[in-house]
């Protein structure tokens, strides 16, 4: 998600008009002023990833044409990884410039205290 910056007309139009009178903690409406947001999805939806490598992708998803509802008018498909505890430790240190750590003994600690969430 791409958030912009609002001035205070701004958040006071998405008051009245999006969140339905809700009203906007003085301390969310400077961050909305100062670094963006997206006002009208915060504290409705959740944050389930995030992107760590091809920034650029979500700029070229951000310029695509929209409809009057923002919406886009061709859908876009993007490819998704979701990687595990370890996978993702070791990712990290990749990016980092670090070889991963994959010997037995790691193997072995992850398989027996796994910290897997199930979602239903």
């Amino acid at each position: 998600m791409q958030g912009k910056k609002f001035t205070d007309a701004g958040v006071d139009s998405l008051e009245v008009l999006r969140l339905e009178g809700r009203k906007i903690p003085a301390a969310h409406r400077e961050v909305y002023k100062t670094l963006g947001g997206t006002p009208h999805l915060d504290q409705n939806y959740t944050v389930y990833g995030e992107l760590v490598q091809g920034l650029e992708l979500i700029d070229a998803i951000a310029a695509v044409e929209t409809d009057p509802f923002d919406r886009p008018i061709k859908d876009q498909r993007m490819k998704m990884s979701v990687l595990n505890r370890r996978d993702n430790i070791n990712f990290e240190r990749q990016l980092e410039g670090k070889k991963p750590k994959n010997d037995l003994f790691i193997r072995l600690f992850d398989r027996f205290h796994s910290k897997e969430v199930k979602l239903d």
